[in-house]
């Protein structure tokens, strides 16, 4: 009788403890994205370049402006488009070198190269950093001429620039002049010459547009 009763009390006690134990959701309960939780071991492995920009994008492009999202997407889609969508430990250096190769002979200057190739390694060094993935990233260290297409912009020969400085001189003095003596003439209160190009004179550019906004401006004042 005493084991009797001691498997009825067994039965219909609670095991202490158990209010803490979190709930199995049913199957019809909606799941949350898998990078709304830790990614298990088994999902780790197939990471993806597509999971890994997920990642990058939902942890650091928050708050960041629609550029920054736009131009990791654009460069993962790059090598998605040329080497497929694969998991990031099957990414070969055969793959960063062809993927190099593919955007110099799309025309792209060696800074726009570099640009690709940052966004890349960004994306991926991230998501191995995340989930603590030991995997070499296979773009890191790809050599690409950086100053390929690069026009450099040589500065103004002071030479130049005197000149020029020169003439404009010249032509606000024939101005200033030519604006005084219409004053006296015609017993102006304001006159204001302004120089245009005889070769387009409806157009107004440079020292006119200043000397017409300051004419403008006298006038609005003896109003």
């Amino acid at each position: 009788m005493d084991a009797y009763w001691g498997q009825m009390r067994l039965a219909k006690s609670e095991v202490i403890g158990m209010s803490l134990v979190r709930e199995i959701p049913s199957s019809n309960a909606p799941l949350k994205s898998s990078f709304d939780e830790p990614i298990g071991t088994g999902q780790v492995e197939c990471l993806s370049l597509l999971d890994a920009l997920k990642v990058y994008l939902n942890l650091k492009g928050k708050d960041r402006p629609k550029t920054f999202r736009l131009a990791a997407e654009r460069s993962c889609n790059y090598l998605i488009g040329l080497c497929g969508n694969k998991p990031l430990s099957s990414y070969t250096r055969q793959d960063a070198l062809q993927f190099r190769d593919w955007l110099v002979a799309r025309g792209l200057t060696g800074s726009s190269v570099t640009r690709n190739f940052s966004y890349l390694k960004a994306v991926i060094n991230f998501a191995l950093s995340e989930y603590a993935l030991d995997i070499r990233n296979p773009f890191v260290g790809v050599y690409h001429d950086r100053s390929a297409g690069i026009l450099v912009r040589k500065p103004i020969p002071l030479e130049a620039i005197r000149i020029v400085q020169s003439e404009c001189r010249s032509i606000d003095a024939d101005c200033m002049e030519l604006a005084t003596r219409l004053t006296s003439k015609f017993g102006l209160l304001t006159c204001q010459v302004v120089p245009v190009d005889p070769e387009a004179p409806e157009l107004i550019t440079g020292v006119a547009i200043a000397g017409a906004l300051e004419l403008r401006k006298q006038l609005e004042t003896e109003i």
